[in-house]
């Protein structure tokens, strides 16, 4: 068996209801249990039912209003000003740089089969900066703008970069997986 961990790319097309390549030859065999993701127009399924059922959207809580989260941010280059607004968290056996915040109403994901939940705007306090925010994303971006005015842009993904405190110390993304997978229901997260 190949061991390359790069990503293919297979250009396919349906011919008599079937999936072959775009030359016509038959899909390559595939080994158990591989994952993959087809990627495909709503209005070429023949089941206009099934396209709904993957376009169909879920909103699901997140997080509770009040709920203590942390922006990493880089100590490097933070304006001495706000030097003294930066907390350390330890992140798995490693520390993180962070700037608190807090959402203030409660944060919903939005589900929808195949892809990458997304969340739902929520104002956020940010105490630091004595300012709210719209989003997770915006308060995220906020917090860049002052405490990493070197960087050349300020977005960042909130999934990887912002970690809920409370029990313990849990990325965004990882508390998106676990919704994701229906492993939790969102209060057993808190």
């Amino acid at each position: 068996m190949m061991t390359d961990p790069r990503e293919l790319h297979i250009p396919i097309v349906v011919k008599n209801g079937l999936l072959v390549l775009r030359n016509g030859e038959p899909l390559p065999g595939f080994c158990d249990d591989a994952k993959g993701e087809l990627r495909i127009a709503a209005n070429d399924l023949s089941d206009p039912a099934r396209a709904r059922e993957f376009l169909a959207e879920t909103t699901k809580p997140f997080l509770p209003a009040h709920t203590h989260l942390a922006a990493e941010v880089k100590r490097d280059g933070v304006p001495s000003a706000l030097q003294k607004e930066l907390v350390n968290v330890n992140g798995g056996g490693r520390y993180l740089t962070c700037v608190p915040f807090t959402v203030t109403q409660n944060l919903s994901i939005v589900l929808t089969v195949g892809k990458k939940g997304r969340l739902e705007d929520c104002i956020c306090y940010i105490p630091s900066l004595k300012l709210e925010a719209d989003s997770i994303n915006e308060a995220y971006t906020r917090i860049s703008e002052a405490f990493e005015p070197g960087r050349r842009s300020h977005a960042g993904n909130v999934f990887s970069k912002v970690f809920c405190t409370q029990p313990a110390l849990r990325s965004l993304g990882a508390i998106r997986a676990e919704i994701e997978k229906g492993a939790v229901t969102p209060g057993e997260l808190l």
